[in-house]
């Protein structure tokens, strides 16, 4: 038992350095009150970013509670990324920017390690990041209210998306009849920017 937990902590440790320390990317960092910040840039923890404007360059700290969104250019493209404070709580999430609109959506992609095969009597487990939680914010808004989260203690999305969408009748009245659920959460996205006033 002892090695098995030894084993995922390993492999847990491993994927998250590959995370943290695989992201040296040029970046644009877009300020809240507009500054624009070109060069590379790493993620090192919650909340701050280890950024320079050239390879030349000492890289110094970047707090992301001043930065409005980061746009991160890699191989396979560009992405833009946030750091926002989540509703009614004290902590940030650094988070995935899917759409912009007059309701934005942000992802946070979650990784679970799941057995695959068991090799001389010890589990081999593999990291997947197919979870995703969803967070919603209108134009205005300083915080994210997450809407959809895929973990145990899940946020009732149809009490939360009733409270949000009360501004759109015509929403509310289509979650209400179950015509949209969690699952139709882009759906329902579409619906508030494009049919709502």
């Amino acid at each position: 038992m002892i090695k098995k937990l030894l084993v995922i902590v390993i492999i847990f440790f491993v994927v998250n350095q590959i995370d943290v320390y695989g992201q040296k990317n040029g970046a644009v960092l877009i300020f809240k009150d507009g500054r624009r910040l070109k060069g590379l840039g790493k993620v090192v923890s919650d909340g701050k970013m280890k950024f320079r404007k050239n390879k030349n360059e000492k890289p110094y700290m970047v707090d992301l509670k001043d930065v409005d969104k980061i746009k991160i250019y890699k191989k396979g493209g560009v992405y833009f990324r946030a750091y926002k404070k989540i509703k009614d709580k004290p902590t940030y999430k650094y988070l995935e920017l899917v759409e912009e609109g007059k309701l934005t959506i942000y992802r946070k992609f979650k990784g679970i390690f799941l057995p695959i095969d068991d090799r001389n009597g010890l589990p081999f487990y593999e990291y997947k990041k197919n979870l995703n939680d969803y967070y919603v914010q209108r134009e205005g808004e300083e915080e994210v209210t997450p809407l959809v989260l895929s973990d145990f203690f899940s946020v009732n999305f149809k009490n939360v998306a009733l409270e949000y969408f009360k501004d759109c009748e015509k929403l509310i009245t289509k979650i209400e009849r179950e015509e949209f659920t969690k699952n139709d959460f882009s759906l329902i996205v579409d619906f508030y920017n494009y049919e709502c006033e």
